[in-house]
């Protein structure tokens, strides 16, 4: 059994290859509340899911794991600049929902502090994927690099994050 302390009153252990998450919490009656992972990532998803602004450029959120996540968007019309390539604010965005998924995965309320993105090559059309990894995490501050890339693996943008964890 290998134990990885977290913050104040937060433990993770890994047993049997299962990953749990505690929250101690204390109540008038001093409960201790468990809360598994896939717990913590439905949770995420859910609230990530509440982006009406990545909704409605049809960006979706494929996976979630602590500190990492993935989101897609199949480009379309609407994504395009006057020079017919995706324009820079719908990369933006596509990384920023990679970038919340991600920050979000603990359980607690993440929201971003600065952020900035750097555009390698333009996209024309297709599928393009944002994945988000943890690069630091901190008692209040977090970082994250989210790599865009398209079908074939090209590499599209970077986006850096820096998140502030509401304690």
């Amino acid at each position: 059994m290998h134990f990885i302390c977290g913050r104040k009153y937060r433990f993770f252990f890994i047993h049997s290859k299962v990953f749990y998450f505690f929250i101690f919490t204390f109540t008038t009656n001093k409960k201790i509340h468990l809360i598994y992972m896939e717990d913590l990532i439905e949770k995420t998803k859910q609230l990530i899911g509440k982006d009406k602004f990545a909704t409605v450029n049809g960006i979706t959120l494929e996976s979630v794991e602590t500190g990492s996540a993935v989101a897609k968007m199949i480009i379309n019309e609407q994504h395009y600049n006057g020079l017919g390539t995706v324009q820079g604010g719908a990369l933006f965005t596509l990384a920023d929902l990679a970038a919340a998924a991600a920050s979000n995965s603990y359980g607690v309320p993440t929201v971003a502090l600065s952020c900035n993105i750097s555009f390698i090559k333009a996209a024309k059309n297709g599928v393009l994927t944002a994945r988000a990894t943890e690069i630091y995490r901190r008692r209040t501050v977090a970082g994250y690099e989210v790599r865009i890339t398209d079908q074939d693996e090209n590499l599209i943008a970077v986006f850096n994050s820096t998140s502030y964890i509401k304690n």
